[in-house]
């Protein structure tokens, strides 16, 4: 088939291209700052001018883009998109209910808040990853000098982009109930309830303070908004400096992101790596691979728990409720249900170098068999194109 890939720079892209590829489609890209544009001339004409010059079987994009659902209601041709990210706030546009419309969400949660909108084209579908790309890589000397370390965490701290610290007005009694709701979510895993305990005389007030921006397209969820956008974000920066900053004063502790680590006693940041060259090579080396999964992500599975799997590395996960859907939980992956009993945890498998192995193969393997962009994929046409 011929595709129309409409990138916007997701890490996720290349890997998805280059399974369609060896799949035997054809795929054009077209780049362009499609990401949170719900209508745009100029994102329009980018689409109508590949559209005018070639024939397209679908086109293609990682997250929902309203404005790539629109031109294709035009030109009646099938949209597919497989949502990676939560929170995805593009799907709040009435665009979602567009008959072309193939949506696969990872978070049964998400799915569930939004399938009602168009049963027909909205699916629930997890993530995946690039085994193949992954396996290329070979392993040196110098590698497992400089990436080796006892436990290991690739990914945002978020507390650069918390917009909750920038919500200014609110009074002490609403900031300190917020805090003090927030304060309580990072104490739980598996339970979300962040978005129950906002009160209409809350959500009133933040919505007044926050003054965000709406397209005139999009449904009024302001609990939803408050939550994804301010609380969740704000909940997963605190998680995930005090994780940096516990595990940094006990363990050889390894932290790549692009967050300012200033203001963090004890940890040194490594930077940002590349995403289909470095970062598979720091999951294979590192005893211990960290996913912290954001609040904003109730049930699902984020990417990271199938990239470390996928590249052969050894996973030390928070609960997600669908993780036993997919994983044996001490066979594929282990969890973790507290900071007390992450430490445990880590310091019960730093001593157990071939059980770690044993289970990090176990891993690779499931992930391999089941949840490899090809094999995605190609469930993911099915579903769409024979609907």
């Amino acid at each position: 088939m011929n595709i129309l890939f409409c990138k916007w720079t997701n890490s996720c892209e290349y890997g998805i291209e280059q399974a369609f590829q060896t799949m035997g489609h054809t795929v054009t890209s077209v780049t362009h700052s499609f990401s949170n544009v719900s209508h745009s001339v100029e994102s329009m004409l980018v689409l109508q001018s590949a559209l005018d010059h070639n024939r397209f079987d679908f086109l293609f994009s990682t997250n929902y883009l309203p404005v790539v659902s629109k031109v294709c209601n035009i030109y009646h041709i099938p949209y597919i998109c497989w949502v990676t990210d939560s929170p995805c706030l593009t799907l709040y546009s009435d665009s979602i209910r567009n008959s072309c419309n193939h949506i696969f969400i990872f978070d049964y949660a998400l799915y569930k808040s939004v399938v009602d909108y168009h049963p027909a084209g909205i699916h629930y579908f997890p993530l995946a990853t690039c085994t193949d790309l992954w396996d290329r890589i070979a392993l040196t000397e110098q590698d497992w000098e400089q990436y080796s370390c006892d436990v290991s965490f690739v990914g945002s701290l978020y507390n650069q982009s918390s917009p909750y610290d920038t919500v200014e007005g609110l009074s002490p009694y609403t900031r300190a109930y917020l805090d003090g709701l927030i304060d309580a979510q990072l104490h739980v895993y598996g339970c979300h309830f962040l978005q129950e305990c906002l009160t209409p005389e809350i959500i009133q007030e933040f919505k007044t303070c926050a003054n965000w921006i709406w397209y005139p397209d999009y449904r009024t969820e302001d609990a939803a908004v408050i939550e994804n956008s301010y609380l969740s974000k704000r909940c997963a920066a605190l998680e995930r400096c005090q994780i940096a900053q516990r595990l940094s004063a006990s363990f050889q502790f390894h932290l790549y992101t692009n967050s300012d680590v200033s203001g963090l006693q004890g940890v040194q940041n490594l930077g940002t790596v590349d995403y289909y060259d470095t970062m598979p090579r720091i999951f294979r080396c590192s005893s211990i691979n960290l996913n912290i999964t954001s609040k904003s992500i109730h049930t699902g599975l984020p990417l990271r728990i199938f990239d470390i799997l996928g590249a052969g590395g050894f996973l030390l996960t928070n609960y997600q409720e669908e993780l036993p859907n997919y994983f044996e939980i001490g066979t594929d992956l282990d969890i973790y249900e507290s900071m007390d009993d992450l430490e445990d945890k880590i310091r019960y498998y730093l001593e157990r170098p071939e059980l770690r192995q044993e289970i990090a193969r176990n891993g690779r393997e499931k992930v391999r068999q089941s949840f490899q962009y090809t094999t995605a994929l190609a469930q993911i046409l099915a579903i769409s194109l024979e609907a």
